[in-house]
């Protein structure tokens, strides 16, 4: 059987198809080396045959060790190493393959892989993890397989360079290959305040569930977006509100505001908050009405006010804001929700701006205060919006016919012919 194994394909009239394709007698050489046992004939063929395919056959049937690790080792083709690597036991072997090989070439990729897929000696994985010489694609796959949180924590602390290394960013994709496999709160804590890499410090973060560490990261890192993602998971009110006064950046705030939910402390910041972003910030998470009022009188910052106007409902409370706020636009943004048609009345007939009288009579569905307004306002604008929506032909006929302002008139004539 070795000797039909060993034996020298034949020539074929396309010529000898050693690596590709097999003549016959390729075929029963094939057949014969899956049926070896014999160690040292298989290993004399593995080595020597000009048919990659037999050679791999060989390779397979092979059980000793040693000779295993020779062609892991030292073949000239990956196929082959590949194949003695998946039948190798020995960690050492192993992870000193995994670690001569570049896995930034086309054949050493999968022998570094299938290496590193064999490998379970937790020491020996933990050894290519941590060691700076490494390429980080090792580094990266061996952290994959580790399971010991010490170890983890100990190499996403320790990384410092986010230098690249054949096109792959180190320290940073180490790191976060450790963080990602820990779980353990106090290793998370720890390099979340003390990891020399800032990404690392940030994926420490993310994970985090300790409030009372979130909070020391979100107020003392120097880094804005590590305190950034620590205030996001944050939900201690009384810390958040103490951010908010403390901090100097204005993102840092403003992000702090969006996870306070007390209305008692959202009042304050609306209402008190130098920063204006951080007082529009608190008055959108606000829905307490009475703070509400207050926000919508207050004219530092028409744009909190206005907000504040549209979450309001009240009838009663719109009306004293829109007849009695200091701002004008913030009075017209309060007439736009009034649906009390005697408050409307109001003020289309009586309030000194033309602006405000005119937005009244848009709410307005009185046909009897609008012909009032028709005939009598001193601002065109006012006696034409309320022209535009009266229905009373009769009035309509008069105003057209009688009134002393041409515009008007004219105005009357086109809304009598809609109606018609």
């Amino acid at each position: 059987m070795a000797d039909i194994a060993k034996s020298k394909p034949a020539k074929t009239e396309g010529g000898d198809r050693n690596r590709r394709g097999f003549s016959e007698g390729g075929n029963v050489r094939l057949a014969a080396v899956n049926k070896l046992t014999d160690q040292a004939a298989l290993a004399d063929i593995a080595k020597n045959d000009s048919v990659e395919q037999v050679r791999l056959a060989a390779v397979k049937g092979l059980t000793d060790q040693a000779t295993l690790a020779g062609f892991a080792k030292n073949d000239q083709s990956a196929s082959v190493r590949v194949a003695a690597i998946g039948k190798l036991t020995d960690q050492t072997v192993l992870a000193d393959i995994a670690k001569t090989e570049n896995p930034m070439s086309v054949l050493g990729h999968g022998v570094f892989k299938a290496a590193i897929d064999r490998l379970t000696d937790q020491t020996a994985l933990a050894d290519i993890a941590k060691s700076q010489e490494a390429f980080p694609q090792l580094r990266v796959a061996a952290i994959g397989k580790l399971t010991d949180q010490a170890v983890l924590a100990d190499i996403a602390k320790s990384e410092e360079s986010d230098g690249r290394r054949g096109g792959f960013r180190g320290g940073e994709n180490v790191g976060a290959a450790a963080i990602e496999k820990l779980t353990d709160q106090t290793f998370l804590a720890d390099i979340a305040k003390n990891a020399k890499n800032a990404s690392v410090r940030r994926g420490a973060v993310e994970k985090l569930t300790d409030q009372a560490v979130l909070a020391n990261v979100a107020k003392n890192d120097e880094d804005q977006s590590i305190r950034f993602a620590a205030v996001k998971k944050l939900t201690d009110q009384a810390t958040l509100a103490d951010i908010v006064k403390n901090d100097n950046d204005g993102y840092i705030c403003i992000a702090a505001v969006k996870n306070i939910t007390d209305q008692v402390i959202l009042a304050d910041f609306a209402k008190n908050a130098k920063d204006v972003s951080v007082c529009r910030a608190a008055v959108e998470k606000l829905t307490d009405q009475a703070a509400l009022v207050e926000v919508a009188k207050n004219d530092k910052d028409q744009w909190a006010s206005e907000t504040a106007v549209k979450k309001l409902s009240d009838q009663a409370i719109l009306a004293d804001i829109a007849k009695n706020a200091k701002n004008e636009n913030i009075r017209l943004a309060t007439v736009k929700k009034l649906t009390d048609q005697t408050v409307l009345a109001d003020i289309a007939k009586n309030d000194k701006s033309d602006g405000l009288r005119q937005a009244a009579v848009e709410m307005l569905t009185d046909q009897a205060t609008m012909a009032d307004v028709a005939k009598n306002d001193n601002n065109e604008w006012v006696r034409q919006a309320a022209i535009k929506k009266l229905t009373d032909q009769a009035v309509l006929d008069d105003i057209a016919k009688n009134d002393n302002n041409e515009g008007i008139r004219q105005a009357a004539q086109q809304r009598l012919y809609q109606l018609r």
